[in-house]
């Protein structure tokens, strides 16, 4: 069964973050590369929700996967078959406060 994969409205925003923080030293193309590949992923994760490790500590529920530099963190939902991407950090940001305020 595929899961339906959604974003919290501020993922968008870690997402420009990762850009701005990559391309002033390896340029626009390269952070586009990163971005597009952690994009890729989170679209697919409604394919096999259920990878990443648990972090019940930071949030019930909470998964962790990584992918390059970054920490993509969800919450799956099975009755309604839904993945609820909660926050995306990179290279070292605080990804558990940020995830603990976006109720």
């Amino acid at each position: 069964m595929n899961y339906h994969v959604v974003s919290h409205p501020e993922v968008e925003q870690d997402i420009f973050d990762i850009v701005d923080y990559i391309a002033p030293f390896a340029g626009l193309a390269s952070a586009r590369k990163a971005t597009d590949d952690i994009t890729g992923f989170i679209t697919r994760l409604g394919d096999f929700p259920k990878i990443g490790s648990l972090r019940n500590d930071v949030r019930p529920g909470l998964r962790a996967v990584a992918v390059r530099e970054a920490a993509i963190c969800f919450v799956v939902d099975d009755e309604t078959a839904t993945v609820t991407i909660l926050g995306v950090g990179f290279a070292g940001s605080d990804w558990t406060r940020r995830v603990r305020d976006r109720g």
